[in-house]
């Protein structure tokens, strides 16, 4: 419910208060007050220049609710029902140990992985890297439809061994003339291929398995596709694919190991400087 009165009188007070000083009173409830730079700080990136008289009086509004709600519940609940000591004590240390462990964990933390401990997690944890959509080793190219170059680099990237020469030869021609290409080895989804190229299929995996070396045109383009090699979904996901998910998978793991191990250290020298004491 929005606080008409409170609207008419914020209005006024706000136009002072950007007039004058930061810490004109732009609301009050009871005894509470809100001045201009508590609003500043409570509104995100505040800009005098572009936030409204709207925006302002939403978060003017919101304070107030919550000035009047903290009142009632203040003279309404009994001094037991308002002993937060407990909950304020607990709500803290749980704060300090996070802190803390943070603090220690970014001091200690070893962020380098080696390429054989990436590989020792994909052979020892396969199962988890089943694919789920269909990748490709592909190589295509995009030409104008009518480029006069294109049956030269159509038999250069449809061949199966090319030359050092006869790759250099098309990868120039591609630089200079190619509305978009893709001349790399790298695993890609199927999926992102298809926003590229305008292959029609409702069956990828058949698509696939029965399609190499494609040419396929539309009234402005001409596109040139080599599938190298793909894997389906079901098979499990490459390494090379996989190598930033493994990494941050184990860094995960190291972290979890060092939070333990601060732990543990506490509890340590806790029990060797005898400050643990248990009376049952």
């Amino acid at each position: 419910m929005k606080y008409l009165f409170a609207s008419v009188i914020i209005a006024g007070l706000l136009c002072v208060a950007c007039s004058h000083r930061n810490d004109v009173v732009v609301a009050s409830v009871y005894d509470e007050t809100l001045t201009m730079s508590d609003l500043q700080d409570m509104i995100p990136d505040f800009d005098p220049s572009s936030d409204s008289l709207s925006v302002q009086s939403y978060y003017i509004d919101k304070w107030i609710q919550k000035q009047a709600l903290a009142y009632e519940a203040e003279h309404a609940l009994s001094q037991e029902d308002k002993n937060f000591d407990k909950q304020m004590k607990d709500y803290y240390q749980s704060l300090l140990m996070f802190a803390y462990e943070n603090k220690k964990v970014e001091e200690l933390l070893n962020i380098e992985v080696s390429d054989k401990e990436m590989e020792r997690y994909y052979e020892t944890h396969k199962s988890e890297f089943e694919m789920k959509k269909n990748i490709v080793k592909v190589n295509y190219v995009k030409f104008p439809l009518g480029f006069n170059q294109t049956e030269t680099v159509k038999k250069i990237l449809f061949k199966d061994n090319r030359s050092t020469q006869e790759q250099k030869r098309m990868e120039d021609i591609c630089m200079k003339f190619a509305e978009n290409m893709y001349l790399e080895s790298d695993w890609l989804l199927f999926d992102d291929i298809l926003k590229e190229i305008p292959i029609n299929t409702y069956n990828q995996e058949q698509f696939l398995q029965n399609n190499r070396y494609i040419e396929l045109s539309d009234t402005n383009n001409v596109y040139l596709v080599n599938i190298i090699d793909f894997k389906i979904n079901e098979a499990y996901s490459p390494l090379s694919l996989e190598k930033e998910r493994i990494k941050n998978i184990i860094l995960d793991q190291r972290r979890q190991a060092l939070r333990k191990q601060i732990r543990n250290d506490a509890l340590n020298k806790a029990k060797q400087n005898h400050e643990i004491h248990i009376n049952l």
